[in-house]
C-alpha cells in the first residue's frame, strides 16, 4: 500500500493555486486526503487517489464522514493537557454569552499566559472538526498549509506517529502587520504556535529566499524555497500594437495592496495604454471604489474583467502585453514578495512592469523581461511606461518566454516531491 498524506488548508482549495499544484504533483505518488473549505475541484472526480473533506457545514451534510460526532474522549484527553485556570473558566462562561467579545479577550490575555492561546485556538469548532477528520484514519504524513493549520497537523502527527510537513507560505508572524489591531493581538499568538510546534516539523517550505532565511534565523526551520510558479502552457506568438498597449493585473481586490496607485499611474500614461483588472471580489466596497476612481480620472481606459479559474489564468492573460504590479513595501511580506501573479506574467510571455520591490526587481534585472520604476509614485511609474519603445516591449516579451523555460511549476514542484521522497527514504 502507498503512503497516505493528509493535507490541511483553511482556504477555498479549489481556488488556491499553490495548494492545487501541491495536490496535482503529489497525487501520482501518494494517496491524498484534503481537508479544507468549498467544493472539491472538478478534476478530483477523475482521481481515485484523492479524497476531499469539506469543513463547510452545508457540504458536510452531504458528506458521510462529516456526519460523525465529535470524539469526546479525544477532546477530553487533549484539553486536559492545558491548565484549567480561573481566567479560562471565566472566558468559557463569557463565550457562552458573547463569542466575539470572548474571542478577542482570549487572544489578548494570551500575551500574559500562553496556555490561553491554545484554549483560544481549540475553542474553534472547525479546528476540532479538522483534527477529528485528520485522526479518523491512518496517515503517514500531515501537511499543514499556513500557520493556522499547523497546530492541527502537529497534534494529528503526534497522535498518529506520523511525519509533519509545514508550508509556511509567507512570513506568518507579519502576515497583516500594517493593521495595528492584528499586530497587537494576533502576531504574539502566531509566534507562540510557531515556537511550540517548529521543533516537531520534519520538513518545511516557503515562497521566497529572504523568507526562508528569516525562518531559519528565528525558528530554526530549514525551509525549501518552492516558488509560486504556474505550469507551462503554450502561448501564441503574437506582436504588440504600439498604439494600443494593454496592461493586465489579476488577483484579489484587497485594500492593503493599494491598487488605486495603478489606476493613478494609468491616468498619467500616454493614451495608447489601457489597464485591465481581473479581480476576485474580496471586498465589494473597495472594488466599487476602484471602479469609481477609474471612471473619474481615466474614463474608458480601465476595464474590469471577470476572473477565471486558477488553471485558466495564464492562457487568459497571455492575450495582453504587459503584466502590471505595484506592490508597495508597506509590510515585510510585501517587501520581499515573489507573488503568484508575477510568475503568471512570466509564463504567459508578458513584459512586466513593477516598482522597486527587491525580490521581484532582482529577477527582472537578471532575465531582462520588464521595466522597474525607480519608486512607487504614479508619476515615476508612468514615466517608465511612457518611455517604452516597441522594440523594448517585444524584447521583454521574448525574454519572459525564455525565462519560463527555467522558472516553471514542473521544476519548482519537483522540489516538493523530492522533499517527500527524502522523508520516506524513496530514491
Amino acid at each position: 500500500m502507498g503512503k497516505r498524506v493528509c493535507l490541511l488548508s483553511f482556504s477555498y482549495v479549489a481556488r488556491d493555486a499553490r495548494v492545487l499544484r501541491q495536490i496535482k504533483y503529489l497525487s501520482p505518488y501518494y494517496d491524498l486526503t484534503i481537508i479544507g473549505y468549498g467544493h472539491p475541484h472538478p478534476d478530483w472526480v477523475k482521481m481515485s487517489k484523492i479524497k476531499w473533506i469539506s469543513l463547510d457545514s452545508s457540504e458536510r451534510r452531504n458528506n458521510r464522514t462529516g456526519s460523525l460526532k465529535m470524539n469526546n474522549n479525544l477532546r477530553r484527553l487533549f484539553l486536559n493537557r492545558f491548565k484549567g485556570t480561573m481566567i479560562i473558566k471565566f472566558l468559557r462562561l463569557l463565550m457562552s454569552k458573547s463569542k466575539v467579545v470572548a474571542d478577542y479577550l482570549f487572544i489578548f490575555l494570551g500575551r500574559f499566559h500562553s496556555s490561553i492561546y491554545d484554549r483560544w485556538y481549540w475553542s474553534k469548532k472547525n479546528h476540532w472538526l479538522a483534527l477529528e477528520f485528520a485522526t479518523l484514519s491512518h496517515f503517514d504524513a500531515f501537511h499543514a498549509n499556513d500557520w493556522n493549520t499547523l497546530p492541527i497537523a502537529a497534534e494529528a502527527a503526534r497522535i498518529k506517529h506520523a511525519k509533519l510537513i509545514f508550508d509556511a507560505h509567507e512570513y506568518a508572524p507579519l502576515e497583516l502587520e500594517n493593521r495595528r489591531y492584528w499586530k497587537i493581538l494576533f502576531r504574539p499568538a502566531i509566534i507562540h504556535f510557531m515556537k511550540k510546534y517548529s521543533a516537531q516539523v520534519d520538513a518545511s517550505l516557503t515562497v521566497a529566499p529572504l523568507i526562508s532565511e528569516r525562518y531559519k534565523k528565528e525558528f530554526d526551520l530549514n525551509t525549501v524555497v518552492v516558488l509560486n510558479v504556474p505550469e507551462s502552457v503554450s502561448v501564441p506568438n503574437r506582436g504588440s500594437d504600439f498604439n494600443n498597449i494593454r496592461l493586465i493585473h489579476h488577483g484579489g481586490a484587497i485594500r492593503d495592496r493599494r491598487m488605486e496607485r495603478m489606476i493613478k499611474t494609468l491616468a498619467l500614461c500616454d493614451h495608447r495604454f489601457t489597464l485591465h483588472f481581473m479581480l476576485i471580489n474580496n471586498d465589494v466596497h473597495y472594488l466599487d471604489y476602484l471602479k469609481k476612481l477609474a471612471n473619474e480620472i481615466a474614463p474608458g481606459r480601465v476595464v474590469f474583467q471577470q476572473p477565471v479559474a486558477p488553471e485558466e489564468i495564464v492562457q487568459r492573460i497571455s492575450e495582453y502585453d504587459v503584466g502590471f504590479y505595484l506592490l508597495e513595501p508597506n509590510s515585510y511580506n510585501n517587501e520581499v514578495a515573489l507573488p503568484n501573479k508575477f510568475f503568471d506574467f512570466i509564463v504567459a510571455g508578458l513584459a512586466v512592469c513593477i516598482g522597486p520591490s527587491p525580490s521581484m526587481a532582482a529577477m527582472v534585472s537578471k532575465y531582462r523581461f520588464g521595466c522597474i520604476a525607480p519608486s512607487f509614485n504614479p508619476h515615476d511609474v508612468a514615466k517608465a511606461l511612457n518611455q517604452l519603445t516597441l522594440n523594448q516591449l517585444l524584447m521583454m516579451r521574448q525574454a519572459s518566454k525564455e525565462a519560463a523555460r527555467e522558472i516553471n511549476a514542473e521544476k519548482e514542484m519537483s522540489k516538493l516531491v523530492e522533499l517527500y521522497n527524502r522523508l520516506f527514504d524513496f530514491h
